[in-house]
């Protein structure tokens, strides 16, 4: 290991989380008032990792000057240090517009902020439901677990998109990437900030905990940490299917008991995400009934789990066709029949596209308000870290996708048109799309165009064909029926 890597916990520990700016302006406000309590100011820092490690980190190391327990409460850490010294550390943070530059490394840091929130609700509210351990100190465990990336966005922003980089290329799991890119681990970071900063215990405990059982505080947080970076991918895939099972071992309940726990923690998130500035993603607007909710601009849906199946090849044989139309049938019956929100109608659709076309890469790319660029929304790819997600495609100069878009219309990229096609696909997306064969359709409703709808069979050894084209066309054509009745 480098000394530059072994020296990178202590380098990040010497320099404190910067504060959100609209959490700082808004507590200056509070203060400039003076007729607010410690309450109400424990009530809104406790949204902030940044102000929650510091009024947290200064009032324990208080405690442990005087021989005391270390704190875990914002509130009466608020209360401990007074109104004077917290009214100087509100004033002296360093916000996140004035201490990180670039703008994609803010935007991180903002993106770990919206997953912490929703780790911490959820860590409070498996800890309220087993009736065991503290809530509060769950909460903040929740959050505070999120150190590493934070710290690692705020001070060596570089590195931690290096991180990102490395599981778009090789599919790694975060940690794994952070260790190659890193040579050391968020771990062993995370161990010690939690020490240098005299954050509670079990904080520390959330990264390294030698004791750990299946029913252990530490093991709570950790899985509260998962579900919330897990439910970044969608609501509704396998992966979230076992992060309700995992809830309901851990809090001794039901699946249904936890899916309604997830759900309230969700959207809890939501309220505190919108107050901070920042943006939650799809998974944090769950469904509850059939109340509809609007397709999210960050929805993100991986496949989850190993491809099954047969990979139907070029040949257009009988078997074939009936596999598609049996479960073309199936799925436009089942949403005939039942009464389905837009968004889950939409999901399925894109659900039978990925698993029973064997199409490896199905993503659909809605424009932006302006209609300035079509941008991807929904992705489902056999590899969770996906190079479609993020990908960015500007209607000017006009393109490929943007003159598609037109009209409803559908196209089959492949080696007999590809010299005619590829040179008016825009370059900053060709290295994301990776495949030279590929379909697309454009989606249309109430005569207004929604964006296209991109697929492929990248990584599978089986070529599209003009059976599958067919299909995709008429999936495609379901969505539009389904849209302009919705």
């Amino acid at each position: 290991m480098s000394d530059s890597a072994t020296d990178l916990p202590d380098r990040l520990a010497a320099r404190p989380l910067p504060v959100l700016d609209a959490d700082r302006g808004h507590m200056l406000a509070m203060l400039e008032e003076e007729n607010w309590s410690m309450s109400d100011y424990a009530r809104v820092i406790r949204r902030d990792p940044g102000f929650v490690a510091r009024i947290i980190g200064m009032a324990n190391e208080r405690q442990a000057s005087r021989g005391r327990e270390p704190l875990h409460s914002t509130e009466t850490a608020v209360s401990l240090l007074g109104k004077g010294p917290f009214a100087d550390t509100v004033t002296e943070a360093a916000t996140l517009d004035g201490q990180v530059g670039e703008a994609t490394h803010r935007q991180g840091f903002r993106a770990t902020v919206a997953r912490a929130l929703m780790s911490a609700r959820l860590a409070e509210a498996m800890a309220r439901e087993r009736g065991s351990g503290e809530p509060e100190a769950a909460y903040l465990s929740g959050m505070l677990h999120h150190l590493p990336e934070l710290a690692l966005w705020a001070v060596e922003g570089e590195s931690m998109r290096a991180v990102y980089t490395r599981i778009q290329d090789t599919g790694e799991h975060l940690e794994h990437a952070a260790e190659d890119v890193l040579a050391t681990s968020l771990n062993r970071i995370g161990t010690t900030l939690a020490e240098a900063w005299h954050l509670p215990e079990l904080v520390g405990l959330s990264f390294a905990d030698p004791n750990a059982t299946a029913q252990s505080p530490s093991r709570g947080i950790r899985l509260a940490a998962h579900v919330a970076r897990e439910s970044e991918f969608g609501w509704y895939h396998d992966g979230m299917d076992q992060c309700v099972t995992d809830t309901a071992a851990f809090i001794g309940g039901e699946p249904q008991e936890a899916a309604t726990l997830l759900q309230a923690a969700a959207l809890a998130t939501l309220d505190d995400a919108r107050t901070l500035g920042v943006v939650p993603t799809a998974a944090f607007l769950p469904l509850i009934g059939h109340q509809r909710v609007p397709v999210d601009p960050d929805l993100c849906l991986p496949r989850a789990g190993p491809r099954t199946g047969r990979a139907s090849g070029g040949a257009e044989t009988d078997p074939v066709r009936r596999h598609y139309q049996s479960a073309f049938k199936r799925l436009a019956a089942e949403i005939r029949e039942q009464t389905r929100p837009m968004n889950r109608v939409m999901h399925d659709i894109f659900k039978s596209l990925h698993r029973d076309l064997d199409l490896s890469r199905v993503c659909f790319a809605s424009f932006t308000p302006d209609r300035q660029e079509l941008v991807a929304r929904i992705v489902l790819d056999s590899n969770p870290e996906s190079r479609l997600r993020g990908m960015r495609i500007k209607t000017e100069p006009p393109n490929l996708f943007s003159v598609l878009s037109r009209k409803p219309q559908g196209l089959w990229i492949n080696e007999g048109n590809l010299d005619r096609y590829w040179p008016v696909i825009p370059a900053n997306i060709k290295h994301r799309l990776t495949s030279r064969e590929f379909f697309v359709f454009s989606i249309h409703a109430d005569d207004r165009s929604l964006g296209v709808v991109y697929a492929d069979r990248f990584g599978i050894d089986a070529p599209l064909d003009a059976t599958t084209y067919e299909f995709f066309r008429r999936y495609c054509r379901l969505m539009i029926r389904e849209l302009g009745q919705g």
